[in-house]
């Protein structure tokens, strides 16, 4: 509270003492207004802040560091907690509080008779195209926090104080209900005014329903060992609709050279001063030793003019091991210029990850083609990879060494590690989900990580203290049925 605001409430007071009104009888003023619950919203503002909010920043950001340090994309240089598995409990209570409300007021202000014809609600485009893409990105934020935790309450969420203690529900029975909003959701869009406040994919409604195809083959594949049956049922549908149709519809938050919604990863270096994150050591040896030329724009050369990783996992780095400044390169490679740029992008969906998918598909048998469909799609995807990050030229080289070769016997290690290697630093939710259920790339866990990980790199996030603290019967009942709120505890989708 401001002194001028504190002034303002004595004088008011006094004020009373003499007249009995700082107003006219029955007038008063803004007291009854929030100025944060606005009697006309703005959708397409609402839109805008929901992609914002959900992908740029706060926990559910595809360029969290986090999920990037368990991948081992990057490595932490000093304060390593995160890389060491010290952080247990990931807060949620954002994403309900700010995107998914966001997005759910877009849907009820879309679908209420009484709101849904106001101009102040078609300003942000036709209620179908509205509602369809508030939908979509709700259930890639759902999928996500399912991911992450578990079951999460989903059908229960939204419904205010008439149920301020939701139930959770199943991770499986979330992922059921996804697929069914992703369809519904894509099949929802018409000819109408198209969106806008559409910061992601530009008002495209063919874009829009790519997404939604991609993030069903994505949680489909999520599926492969929890129910195989549904899995390829569910992933045959979703390539029948098409997902991205090539590296220009690939799904991109886009920073901007703006310090309102600038790259985090410029602020880290470049504002900051911090160079607390490097490129692994992992990554760095991986490039190397596949001749790959994405090595020269996912790292800067140290002060020796070399790319050398950070050794990961360690509670200091060891003696004479610098990272230098952008400006005075260390010992050590930092995190390539292309992803540290004020308004550089960060990857959401790629075109590149999609092939890698539907790669591992062809490979199960999942959809037609088999061996021959699955290296079509494996090498398409390095392709994708290498001409995202501006070297399509080494492709034809790159492809001919019998490391990376397909080869049916080792098709998911193949796979997965070449998706590893082109999410690198985009959706790191992804690329960890995507190491849970395949194992691959090999990781070794942090040498020096934290005793609650019990020595693994984690399988999940532990829940907000607010469940276990206002929402405590609940609670008790999904730990009851899920396992301890653990690092170490797999969830439904992966369990082996």
């Amino acid at each position: 509270m401001t002194s001028s605001f504190v002034k303002y409430i004595s004088t008011c007071l006094l004020v009373v003492a003499v007249t009995a009104s700082c107003t006219k009888p029955g007038d008063f003023g803004d007291t009854n207004i929030d100025p944060n619950n606005p009697s006309d919203p703005n959708t397409a503002l609402l839109l805008t802040n929901a992609i914002r909010s959900s992908l740029s920043s706060g926990t559910g950001a595809v360029t969290a560091a986090d999920p990037l340090l368990y991948v081992q994309h990057l490595s932490e240089v000093v304060y390593t907690q995160a890389s060491t598995y010290t952080s247990r409990i990931f807060d949620y209570n954002g994403l309900y509080n700010g995107p998914l409300n966001d997005l759910q007021t877009i849907i009820n202000l879309n679908t209420d008779a009484t709101t849904k014809s106001k101009a102040y609600v078609l300003a942000g485009g036709s209620n179908a195209n509205q509602v369809s893409a508030a939908r979509i990105l709700k259930a890639f934020i759902f999928m996500q926090m399912a991911d992450r935790w578990g079951d999460i309450p989903y059908s229960a969420a939204f419904k205010g104080i008439e149920d301020i203690t939701p139930e959770f529900d199943r991770q499986e029975d979330v992922y059921k209900a996804l697929f069914v909003e992703l369809k519904e959701a894509a099949a929802g869009f018409d000819n109408g005014a198209s969106l806008t406040g559409d910061i992601l994919l530009k008002g495209n409604n063919t874009w829009w329903k790519e997404w939604a195809a991609s993030i069903r083959m994505t949680m489909a594949l999520r599926l492969e060992k929890a129910s195989t049956a549904t899995a390829k049922a569910e992933f045959a549908d979703a390539f029948a609709a098409g997902d991205l149709s090539g590296n220009n519809h690939s799904v991109f938050y886009q920073y901007l050279a703006d310090a309102n919604n600038q790259n985090p990863w410029y602020n880290n270096y470049i504002i900051g001063k911090r160079y607390d994150y490097a490129i692994s050591e992992k990554m760095v040896g991986t490039l190397k030793s596949l001749n790959d030329a994405r090595l020269a724009v996912f790292a800067d050369k140290t002060g020796a003019g070399t790319y050398v990783g950070m050794p990961y996992g360690l509670k200091s780095p060891p003696t004479g091991v610098s990272t230098g400044t952008v400006d005075n390169p260390g010992t050590v490679s930092l995190i390539g210029s292309t992803f540290r740029q004020q308004g550089s992008k960060a990857a959401v969906t790629t075109y590149a990850q999609m092939q890698f998918t539907k790669a591992e598909a062809a490979h199960l048998g999942w959809i037609a083609g088999g061996e021959t469909a699955a290296e079509a799609f494996y090498l398409e995807g390095i392709k994708a990879s290498l001409e995202q990050f501006g070297v399509g030229s080494a492709y034809a080289t790159y492809v001919a060494q019998p490391a990376v070769v397909y080869n049916a016997g080792k098709a998911v290690e193949l796979i997965q590690t070449q998706k590893w290697i082109a999410s690198y630093l985009g959706n790191g939710y992804e690329a960890w989900a995507e190491w849970r259920r395949t194992g691959f790339p090999v990781l070794t866990p942090a040498p020096n990580a934290a005793p609650v990980s019990a020595g693994q790199i984690p399988r999940r996030q532990a829940y907000p203290t607010t469940e276990r603290d206002l929402n405590t019967v609940n609670y008790n009942t999904v730990i009851d049925r899920q396992g301890a709120d653990e690092l170490t505890t797999r969830t439904w989708v992966d369990k082996q």
